[in-house]
């Protein structure tokens, strides 16, 4: 399991609140993902 696999499951089990500001850090500090996936871990 990678790096948005396991946010996507704290997501799910109520660890995150807020998956956009989690994304966001991870882009900043220089994690690279496309729009598509970026959108894509938002749903749910």
């Amino acid at each position: 399991m990678g790096t948005l696999g396991l946010l996507k499951v704290m997501y799910r089990r109520g660890y995150i609140e807020n998956m956009a500001d989690v994304l966001d850090e991870l882009q900043k500090q220089g994690f690279w993902m496309s729009k598509d996936l970026y959108n894509k871990m938002l749903e749910d």
